[in-house]
């Protein structure tokens, strides 16, 4: 894989020159087919996630997925049952999920986003945090995932620090519908 064109179409798509560049475009008139296309993928995992519905997130991972929760932070997951047993556990944490995707670019079988993680913790503590993610498929399912965030906001915002403002600010951008 040539990275030189991954990174031309991740940075061309955040500069609003790529696809989904949140600007009110839908994934209707970005894919007409959500079921197969990428970005159809990763929205339907999303919306399963925000019902708390954790076999809608499994069905369209594959069998032998390797799930980075946290890169760099924590060893990934490796294989779907492994990351039923992780969101068994974590969905419970994660209340009125209002995660969202801002933007994205494709490149041969890998899918990069950029969004928003929004959550409240069970003691009404919220969380907003931005998030990257790559996601590569093999076969029409997810067979790989990277999330990127900044720990150390997340730590300070579920300890009931105060959101800042440069944060607030990522958070008014439009999301892709």
């Amino acid at each position: 894989m040539n990275y030189k064109t991954v990174l031309l179409c991740v940075l061309s798509s955040f500069a609003g020159l790529g696809y989904g560049d949140g600007d009110g475009d839908s994934v209707a008139n970005l894919a007409e087919n959500t079921e197969t296309s990428k970005i159809g993928a990763v929205l339907s995992l999303i919306e399963s996630w925000k019902r708390s519905d954790v076999d809608g997130v499994i069905e369209l991972l594959s069998d032998d997925v390797v799930w980075h929760t946290s890169t760099g932070i924590k060893p990934p997951l490796r294989s779907k049952v492994a990351v039923r047993e992780w969101l068994e556990g974590f969905v419970d944490q994660v209340h009125n999920s209002k995660w969202r995707v801002n933007s994205y670019a494709e490149s041969g079988n890998m899918l990069f986003v950029e969004g928003i993680e929004d959550f409240e913790l069970p003691s009404g503590i919220r969380v907003v945090i931005p998030y990257s993610g790559v996601y590569e498929f093999t076969g029409g399912k997810i067979n790989g995932v990277r999330e990127y965030f900044d720990g150390r906001l997340s730590k300070s915002l579920k300890e009931g620090g105060e959101i800042p403002a440069f944060i607030k600010e990522l958070t008014a951008r439009k999301a892709i519908e």
